[in-house]
């Protein structure tokens, strides 16, 4: 099977085909800025050295980086310079073949809440997944780690966990789960979490106008079919 989708003509979105959608959800789409024009002089700056398998970048609203290493740390670059140590309260990550600390999202108001989102592999070589976490982040320190969601089922390999975060304009937490590389066929199934974009309130609550597919799905499944996104 084969899931895909369109937008209007003029970049509106279309209504949902009767059955395939919850109540009034639409969905919006967002076109992206045009390419400037002529010539693009582009600069490469180094900010930090010494970092191991960083993986993901995030930019604070005072001007710090975070950056996550996937040997499960997460770094601090501010005034141009990687503070010494990691940041403390990180969470117990499985560190194997690809797996890691992954993804670092802040939350949409964090000058306000101090909120991060970080995903991860979670786990042991037998039973692992992807899982994703929100915590307060002080400047030096994680406190209050919450797992707000767990990939189903487990899984054996090291492989292929998604984990890309991301914030809809419509306020919701977006996430991409991968098929896990030997279990491709659970891309395709809908009770399966793999091989998926999730769609989740920021507590990982499920969102009442979620997707419906024909019933027995996977309450959190946005899009399904996919392998291993990233982007």
């Amino acid at each position: 099977a084969l899931i895909s989708g369109c937008g209007a003509k003029d970049g509106a979105a279309a209504a949902p085909a009767s059955g395939q959608g919850g109540g009034d959800a639409r969905l919006q789409t967002t076109l992206a800025d045009p390419a400037p024009e002529g010539k693009l002089t582009l600069r490469v700056e180094t900010l930090a050295e010494g970092l191991v398998n960083p993986w993901s970048i995030a930019f604070l609203p005072d001007g710090a980086i975070l950056v996550t290493e996937r040997e499960g740390r997460l770094r601090v670059i501010r005034d141009d310079r990687l503070v010494a140590e990691p940041v403390a309260g990180a969470p117990e990550v499985l560190v194997w073949n690809q797996a890691g600390l992954f993804d670092v999202l802040p939350h949409p108001d964090f000058a306000n809440n101090r909120m991060l989102y970080l995903s991860y592999a979670h786990g042991s070589r037998e039973a692992n997944g992807t899982r994703i976490a929100r915590a307060n982040f002080d400047g030096t320190a994680l406190t209050d780690l919450t797992v707000i969601y767990d990939a189903v089922p487990a899984k054996d390999t090291g492989h292929h966990y998604g984990a890309r975060l991301a914030w809809g304009g419509d306020g919701k937490l977006y996430a991409t789960i991968g098929e896990g590389s030997r279990y491709k066929e659970k891309a395709q199934d809908m009770t399966s979490s793999f091989g998926a974009v999730i769609r989740l309130n920021e507590d990982g609550s499920i969102p009442d106008d979620n997707a419906v597919f024909g019933g027995g799905e996977r309450k959190e499944l946005w899009t399904k079919g996919h392998r291993n996104g990233q982007g």
